[in-house]
């Protein structure tokens, strides 16, 4: 079963972008869409905000739920072809912003579709899957959940990503996956992973596609681990916009 938010502009047409947007595990997927409306409008944007419910996909931050062999990424893609039906609209590369556990897919998916992936923009993952091929996955990409997708640096590290973290975002709640080998290897809280995570994926790009500047990390000043509090304060959505490319000059604007 697919279910899904969009949202549709008025002065959307066949050559709109396509902005995907990945809930968290509180799969607040609607409250996705209202925060980014105004962005939406201002680009001509399609929003979709696929609802991965628990007892379908328990795992979907993973992409494959281990335990069913459930896929959030063929849900995804299935979805994403409604939307094309509907609308007239382009989804063969698609923009990727995720929050918390749908950063988490977000990343894993762009790392196994990134010719699908036009950018992403990932916020506040509680771990990630690294570019290190001694690794197994999720951990690395050292295997592929899917064996007729295996890792490919060098193309997966050709997407442009941004990486965002509330700069009070350290908390160990009970959300957030703690054992010996993520603290040792990726760090003890979201901010040390996200920073482990960006330098790690900045290095692998280097090494394999020669390229330098495809990733940017910003800090959310004063934001904890609250899409509600970056949404509202740091106009996340904004911030997601622009990064994308997707604002024109005068609608990239500081009101």
């Amino acid at each position: 079963m697919r279910e899904y938010f969009t949202y549709i502009p008025h002065n959307a047409e066949a050559t709109s972008p396509v902005v995907v947007l990945v809930h968290g595990i509180a799969r607040n997927a609607a409250e996705h869409i209202l925060r980014f409306q105004t962005q939406a409008d201002r680009a001509g944007a399609i929003l979709v905000a696929p609802l991965f419910v628990k007892e379908a996909f328990g795992q979907y931050q993973q992409v494959i739920d281990q335990r069913t062999g459930t896929r959030a990424d063929e849900a995804l893609l299935d979805i994403l072809d409604a939307v094309a039906a509907a609308t007239g609209a382009s989804v063969e590369r698609f923009y990727l912003f995720g929050f918390s556990g749908g950063a988490q897919f977000a990343h894993r998916f762009m790392m196994l579709h990134p010719e699908r992936t036009a950018a992403i923009a990932i916020a506040a993952a509680g771990w990630y899957t690294f570019p290190d091929a001694d690794l197994a996955y999720p951990y690395g990409i050292g295997t592929s959940p899917i064996p007729s997708r295996p890792f490919d640096p060098g193309r997966f590290g050709s997407v442009p990503r941004h990486v965002l973290v509330g700069e009070q975002d350290l908390s160990r709640d009970e959300s957030f996956r703690t054992n010996r080998k993520l603290d040792r290897t990726q760090g003890a809280t979201r901010l040390a992973r996200a920073r482990s995570w960006f330098e790690a994926m900045d290095q692998a790009t280097r090494s394999s596609c020669g390229e330098a500047g495809l990733s940017r990390m910003t800090l959310l000043k004063g934001i904890g681990h609250s899409f509600t509090e970056a949404a509202q304060q740091e106009d996340l959505a904004k911030i997601v916009f622009r990064d994308f490319g997707l604002l024109s000059p005068d609608e990239d604007h500081d009101e």
